[in-house]
């Protein structure tokens, strides 16, 4: 199973791109999972939301199941193979966030809905995805090849919960409580003291490479414990029967 991935930067690409597919591995289902956007070949900052939404602006509809589940032009050159699935990730951490809710009242004409709770915070950014990738024009098997992973509230939430022996309740972590936790299994996994309180998330894309293959295992614990996390790979199991790649 060819599987793209559109995120917001390249430190999200790993546990997304590992977790997945040793997660569809124990589904007796062989993922190739490849970046579509970021180019991680190219040096650039860290992303944002406002790069996946912007780029869902240059690729529409048309555009991307010409170019990417048709067999067209594949990062600028010509695709051997289509793909078959397209995953789309943002953070539910966005939420908050008053530039991304301007801009997606402003864009969108629509309102993002203020939740607490993990699923419902997630839902509000699937809405929005939902909007951004035009999916209601596209037909029902169309729409089956877009699947939306929101990380609740980002993608450090899964690696903590890779890491972990035990199912916890990861995806209510947030601010420092997030950063801390995240940090500290990171050092911890590189067999360091952790230091308790840090200032910020460690986004380099190399680190975060070699945590997640080394908890790569750790997938049967986001199934556990972190739903939108077991809703993706639900989807690419279902995507996977229907065009008979298990």
């Amino acid at each position: 199973m060819r599987v793209g991935v559109v995120c917001e930067g390249p430190s999200d690409y790993p546990a997304i791109s590992i977790f997945l597919a040793d997660a569809l591995q124990r589904r007796s289902i062989t993922a190739e999972v490849r970046p579509v956007f970021p180019e991680l070949d190219r040096t650039r900052p860290e992303g944002g939301w406002g790069n996946v939404l912007l780029w869902l602006k240059r690729n529409p509809p048309e555009t991307r199941i010409a170019k990417y589940f048709n067999g067209g032009l594949f990062a600028g050159e010509l695709a051997t193979t289509p793909l078959d699935a397209l995953v789309f990730h943002l953070d539910a951490d966005i939420v908050d966030d008053e530039l991304f809710r301007g801009y997606v009242k402003k864009t969108y004409e629509h309102e993002v809905a203020l939740h607490n709770q993990p699923a419902e915070r997630a839902g509000s950014i699937k809405q929005v995805l939902r909007l951004a990738a035009d999916l209601e024009n596209l037909t029902q098997t169309d729409v089956q090849k877009h699947v939306l992973a929101v990380a609740v509230e980002a993608t450090e939430s899964w690696c903590v919960a890779a890491f972990h022996a035990q199912p916890g309740e990861y995806e209510v972590l947030r601010g420092q409580a997030l950063i801390d936790a995240f940090m500290t299994v990171l050092e911890r996994s590189e067999g360091r003291q952790p230091q308790g309180n840090y200032a910020n998330i460690d986004k380099n894309a190399d680190r975060r490479r070699r945590f997640c293959r080394k908890h790569a295992a750790g997938s049967e614990r986001l199934i556990q414990t972190c739903d939108q996390f077991k809703e993706a790979v639900d989807a690419l199991e279902v995507l996977a029967a229907n065009r008979g790649l298990r």
